[in-house]
């Protein structure tokens, strides 16, 4: 896979934003056909920089937003700023340089994930309870 850059997250990522690099990462994985992306940049964490070079940055939650606020270096940028950013603005974010990822990726992942703990004797969901 070539054509997208989606940074490894820097130790500044909080709890907030924990499953973005993996929604992104799914993404493109769920859109890859071969072909490179039309080189974009995804950020995420609270301190990295666009890098000179891309066509799109996206930067994916507010305190990334923040971080690059100004940067020369973004010729496109799409700027989520939620905290922490919906499935859906995601999508769309990457649908908009050309992504065409599949949330379904996603909600297969986190389905896959939680069943881990179906049929677990050791798992009382009254635990996580509010």
């Amino acid at each position: 896979m070539s054509g997208i850059a989606i940074r490894k997250f820097d130790d500044t990522l909080c709890s907030g934003c924990s499953l973005t690099p993996i929604m992104c990462n799914l993404m493109a994985a769920s859109a890859f056909k071969g072909e490179p992306f039309g080189n974009i940049e995804v950020l995420i964490g609270k301190k990295m920089h666009a890098s000179p070079g891309f066509d799109h940055t996206l930067l994916v939650g507010k305190c990334i937003v923040k971080a690059n606020e100004g940067n020369p270096n973004i010729r496109h940028g799409i700027a989520l700023k939620k905290c922490p950013p919906s499935l859906e603005l995601l999508v769309q974010a990457f649908h908009d340089v050309g992504v065409e990822g599949k949330p379904e990726a996603f909600e297969g992942y986190m389905r896959k994930q939680g069943s881990k703990y179906d049929d677990n004797p050791e798992f009382d969901p009254a635990f996580y309870r509010a």
